[in-house]
């Protein structure tokens, strides 16, 4: 008999990908939490909630207290709710900017695992950062608590930066992106959904690091994107004054492409005995075939 599963945020990103991947292993059942109170749900006979539902990074921006009353306070209910009910496990789809939300210019970056110290910078990563620790506080062995802080996510109708630089690629013959002192931790939808079946599958308790076999670097990301879409696009090397001047000019966005933010998933891989089964190229390739790109 296959386990019931409940899942938040199906018409997502991760939640729409998570939904096709499906076979036989669940009994599905999905719940929009912009419509359905928390404590009108009936959670009897549920095996196990898959928590994707949140409010990500807001390009026009949104009040702080947004990211903690979606992020924080409906995490809780939906928690208190499931464990009430008698639900054995609930996965929560956390991020890996808990760790830092600020990329490292650094030439020798911190790669983070599963226990290094978190230090979450805005209140996307702090209502993440909260809504893990009282998941945590509220965890028994009767209730298991799976947290997944994914980094980067990308793949076939995704959005956000990596989307623009891809765009980026397709239209400019010469970018200042022959950098390869950075290293940055992605993980494809494929192998990410790949992980949350692992994840639901071995009921282990733990904080988890989904990533691509290995971290890449902004030259590395450049030159997948370019044979992606079969372009020949001149890389040059940026000078250092001009980084430090767009440092200070744009922060955010040049530490997200000179920046460094890795993980070190091998305490992850050995507990759930995971390998990503789709290269990094391999993933680029799949993404650059959306007809939007």
């Amino acid at each position: 008999m296959s386990r019931k599963l409940v899942i938040t945020g199906s018409t997502g990103f991760v939640g729409r990908h998570f939904l096709k991947r499906l076979n036989n292993e669940f009994e599905v059942q999905t719940l929009d939490l912009r419509k359905q109170n928390v404590s009108e749900l009936d959670f009897s006979g549920v095996d196990a909630i898959l928590h994707l539902a949140a409010l990500v990074h807001q390009m026009r921006g949104a009040p702080p207290d947004a990211y903690f009353q979606v992020n924080t306070i409906l995490t809780r209910d939906l928690a208190l709710a499931a464990k009430n009910a008698g639900v054995k496990h609930f996965v929560f789809m956390s991020t890996a900017h808990v760790f830092n939300d600020q990329s490292s210019l650094e030439n020798k970056p911190i790669a983070y695992d599963e226990n290094s110290p978190c230090l979450p910078i805005g209140p996307y990563a702090k209502s993440k950062w909260q809504a893990e620790n009282i998941l945590r506080e509220l965890e028994d062995p009767s209730f298991v608590v799976s947290i997944v802080r994914p980094p980067l996510i990308y793949g076939p109708g995704a959005k956000g930066n990596l989307v623009s630089l891809a765009k980026l690629v397709k239209i400019a013959p010469c970018l200042p992106f022959l950098f390869d002192t950075n290293q940055r931790s992605l993980v494809g939808i494929d192998n990410l959904t790949d992980f949350l079946f692992q994840v639901l599958e071995k009921k282990t308790s733990g904080t988890f690091l989904p990533q691509d076999e290995k971290p890449v670097s902004l030259r590395e990301m450049t030159e997948y994107l370019s044979a992606a879409q079969q372009r020949k696009i001149v890389l040059c090397r940026p000078p250092k004054i001009f980084l430090k001047m767009l440092f200070w000019l744009r922060p955010q966005i040049t530490g997200r492409l000179f920046g460094s933010l890795i993980l070190n998933s091998s305490k992850t891989n050995r507990e759930l005995g995971y390998q990503p089964r789709v290269s990094t190229k391999e993933g680029f390739s799949l993404m650059m075939n959306e007809k939007n790109l």
